[in-house]
């Protein structure tokens, strides 16, 4: 990890115009902005480790971060952060908690605006009316949650898949012209199925139109139709390949393996901090 000082002019009007602090007011934005420190990470750098106590919040300016929760058998979930203003590490910080969540740098490096929580304690104390900027934060975090388990528990694996390559398109995580720059296990990864159940959902959004695919990543064509794709009776869910036996679609996450939709709501937590 590298200091380089205060924030640029450049990052700072970035911070300012995307995610939870473009919605604040312009005097919230220029107190909390105030007391960040860049830090840049190098590729497979942690900004903090599982069981570490929080110091710090970020913001995150430029490059990709993996949020990895342990699993109870020990695998690792990893959910995947690529927006510059996406901001975490808010509540346990606050809070004073320890780390439920690791979070490692996936790309070649990342820029992060770190607020230290000394600073963070000392500027609430000032400006007391700033906690229900942070509050909003908290609340943006539990909705996305929500949203979540909501689709665990009703929408097939396929739906999960085209709900959140839906949401990645609305909430501009892509990269030019549309594409989004994620493996298939990345992607299974992070709605929290499997990877054959990835397979199946991208071959479905290729024969409709929706997508493309190509190396490296996916290309969004109909957001729209992502948003309202539902998954015919006739379209596998389960079994191999698209001609496979179609396993049965009352169940209440209908994933292919028991435990997907435990793992779709893990994989959500993440985001939550």
């Amino acid at each position: 990890m590298r200091s380089q000082g205060r924030p640029t002019s450049a990052q700072i009007a970035l911070l300012k115009s995307v995610g939870w602090l473009a919605g604040r007011s312009a005097t919230a934005q220029d107190l909390i902005l105030s007391i960040g420190l860049v830090r840049t990470y190098s590729h497979g750098e942690f900004l903090y480790r599982t069981g570490d106590r929080a110091t710090c919040m970020f913001g995150l300016i430029d490059g990709r971060l993996d949020m990895i929760l342990p699993a109870p058998d020990g695998r690792e979930i990893v959910v995947h952060l690529s927006t510059p203003g996406n901001w975490f590490a808010e509540t346990t910080t606050l809070s004073r908690a320890t780390i439920k969540a690791a979070c490692r740098v996936a790309s070649q490096r990342a820029l992060v605006l770190a607020l230290r929580d000394v600073d963070l304690f000392a500027l609430l104390d000032r400006e007391p009316w700033l906690h229900r900027d942070f509050y909003a934060l908290s609340n943006e975090k539990r909705t996305i949650v929500q949203d979540l388990l909501v689709e665990a528990l009703t929408f097939t694996g396929l739906e999960r898949v085209a709900q959140r390559l839906a949401y990645l398109h609305a909430k501009k995580r892509l990269w030019p012209e549309g594409h989004v720059e994620i493996s298939q296990d990345g992607l299974a990864e992070m709605v929290g199925v499997s990877a054959p159940t990835v397979q199946r959902a991208l071959r479905a959004f290729r024969r409709r139109g929706l997508i493309e695919t190509r190396y490296g990543g996916i290309r969004i064509i109909d957001a729209n139709g992502l948003a309202a794709f539902r998954q015919h009776d006739g379209e596998p869910e389960t079994g191999h390949g698209e001609n496979g036996e179609v396993g049965p679609r009352h169940a209440a996450a209908e994933t292919d393996h028991p435990d997907e939709a435990h793992q779709a709501i893990k994989s959500g937590t993440a985001q939550a901090d």
